[in-house]
């Protein structure tokens, strides 16, 4: 406790290169109600000659303690974070914050007693802060709650927020199983027992702290009021990737520890495990009673809606018995079979849609398999389309080339005898594309009137992975009758934002294009499929009538397609960034292929 009994507060800052840290110490000290009991700890990181404008505001320099460090041997945000909280001292609560931040007036006290509100001996404060814009300007927004969105490529979870609501307001601190790492208040105890991992780069650090701090024995709550606000545009500000050309290496390795930290996957890699004993989880609590709080379940990618909500669930439903797979393109082939048959046998696709043109089944697969298959295809080779000699007409020039599996995967039947000398891409291939077989195949009778019937309409369908990336798209086109007897789609996306484009289209099947023939120079008569590079005669018979059906591309949903329909897939925009369109996409073959 301070002289004048009021318990002191010292506040972690970790700054690379920011220029606006000097204004956030500045107001932390003007905005609190008792500024002689706050005590800032900083680890600066920065260039001795190009970041001078960093220090010009000094602000109570007594109270701030600070170690310094060339940006050149920064080594990440866990680093960073680790060497300012070494430099707490006897203070009796701790404030982790990044260095682009506002307060509410008198924040200390309101923390304070935010903190004492919480129905835990062991409480921490925590939550995703609104933004502001420097130097000082908030704008009006409900405070947030921390959710899960969904699962990144490198099967960490996402983070995400919601606004609380009006009831949730006038309440007491909201329980949750997640951590917000740019504002965390809690006793010192809580830091002294759960030191910051100074080997974690970045990805995951506020699903880390969350395991270790909640297997530790402590428990996190959200205020239900603004105490602080967040800085949230990167424009302009220097990280340390921009800096550092090996700055990669140290993400692979961290990612790779985390992975291990969590259950999800095992590694051996000594460099990646360095001091994990001193920076795992902890004992008083099971990492298997932290998913099922949490209502997320990392091996197998799975979240509950509770956990999407940001709202802590008692337990999840049992998991799915699953087998470790290695990570790689070819599997074992007797795991796979395992896999399959362990599978729940009740588990059936949820029918969301049924046109004449399509049907729509969400929850496809089961979850457990759903996380192979998408493992399985994130390791597969691909190529752009094409890239041979014939250019199809359904990939038109001005839509982009995707990217497609290297290796197609057919099932179908095979003949006897002939198994032991069968081609790779004959089923079983050994990859994951055999589990997504196996679901089609035996979901193909219920969706006969759509796609037809084995062995009458068509013999094998085919499977192949697509990859969308930005400024690419698939053409209006039909997928013929003639050679096939139906098609589908499978989304296999993590996570998709509608405004990223690639959206699924049906047109009506009134459309006019749909039986038109329009004349082409040179030949007496020509469908709509030999017009592939006039959009010009194109658009004015979609729209008549000018209408259709769109299908988001949500994960673990599969659509069937009647090979008459007109269909296309919307070009990815920028806005997607480094994200891609993942589908499984195939048809339904009304003749075998030859080996």
């Amino acid at each position: 406790m301070s002289a004048a009994g009021q318990p002191r507060i010292f506040v972690q800052i970790a700054s690379y290169r920011d220029l606006d840290c000097q204004y956030t110490v500045q107001d932390l000290f003007a905005r609190a109600a008792h500024p002689g009991r706050i005590f800032v700890g900083i680890c600066w990181q920065f260039d001795a000659v190009e970041d001078r404008d960093c220090f010009q505001l000094v602000t109570r320099p007594d109270q701030v303690r600070v170690v310094e460090y060339d940006a050149r041997a920064a080594r990440g945000v866990g680093f960073a974070r680790r060497e300012a909280q070494k430099l707490l001292g006897d203070e009796d609560y701790v404030l982790q914050i990044d260095a682009h931040h506002r307060f509410v007036d008198n924040w200390d006290e309101r923390m304070l007693g935010w903190l004492a509100r919480c129905p835990s001996d062991k409480p921490i404060l925590t939550t995703f802060p609104q933004g502001f814009v420097p130097p000082r300007s908030i704008p009006e927004a409900g405070p947030l709650g921390i959710t899960v969105k969904d699962f990144a490529d490198n099967a960490f979870p996402i983070m995400g927020s919601r606004i609380l609501t009006p009831q949730e307001r006038g309440g007491d601190p909201l329980p949750t199983a997640f951590v917000a790492s740019n504002f965390i208040f809690s006793p010192a105890a809580a830091v002294r027992e759960v030191p910051i991992d100074p080997h974690h780069y970045f990805d995951g650090d506020d699903i880390s702290m969350a395991t270790r701090y909640w297997t530790s024995g402590w428990d996190m709550f959200s205020p239900v009021e603004h105490l602080i606000w967040h800085d949230w545009n990167r424009q302009g500000r220097r990280s340390h990737w921009d800096d550092d050309k090996d700055w990669y290496k140290l993400k692979l390795g961290s990612n790779r520890r985390l992975r291990h930290l969590l259950g999800i996957e095992p590694t051996s890699d000594g460099q990646a495990l360095h001091e994990i004993e001193a920076y795992g989880l902890g004992k008083a609590r099971s990492l298997a009673q932290y998913q099922a709080y949490a209502g997320i379940d990392f091996a197998a990618r799975r979240l509950s809606p509770a956990a999407r909500e940001g709202r802590p669930c008692p337990l999840l439903p049992p998991a799915s018995p699953s087998v470790t797979v290695p990570s790689k393109n070819v599997l074992n082939l007797k795991q796979l079979k395992k896999m399959n048959e362990q599978a729940p046998q009740k588990h059936q696709p949820r029918k969301v849609l049924v046109t004449e043109q399509f049907e729509v089944y969400d929850d496809f697969l089961p979850e457990d398999v759903l996380a192979e298959l998408y493992r399985s295809v994130i390791y597969a080779d691909h190529k752009h389309i094409n890239t041979g000699e014939k250019i199809s007409r359904s990939w038109r020039p001005h839509d982009g080339f995707p990217m497609r599996s290297d290796l197609s995967v057919f099932w179908y039947h095979q003949p006897a005898g002939e198994a032991e000398k069968k081609p790779r891409w004959v089923y079983p291939s050994g990859t994951g594309f055999d589990l997504f077989a196996d679901g089609v195949s035996g979901f193909a009778p219920q969706v006969a009137h759509m796609v037809g019937e084995q062995g009458r309409d068509w013999q094998a369908f085919s499977i192949s992975s697509f990859i969308y990336p930005a400024h690419t798209g698939l053409s209006l086109h039909k997928d013929g009758r003639q050679i096939y007897s139906g098609a589908y789609t499978f989304f296999l996306s993590p996570y998709w934002d509608i405004h990223w484009g690639g959206l699924l289209i049906v047109l009506d099947p009134a459309t006019q294009l749909g039986n038109e023939e329009i004349k082409v120079h040179g030949q007496n008569t020509a469908s709509f499929a030999n017009v592939w590079l006039d959009r010009e005669r194109e658009n004015p018979h979609v729209y008549t009538p000018g209408l259709g059906q769109v299908v988001l591309p949500k994960r673990n949903r599969m659509v069937f397609i009647n090979p008459d329909c007109l269909h296309m897939v919307t070009h990815v925009n920028e806005h997607a960034g480094d994200h891609v369109r993942m589908a499984l996409s195939g048809f339904f073959h009304a003749k075998p292929p030859k080996w």
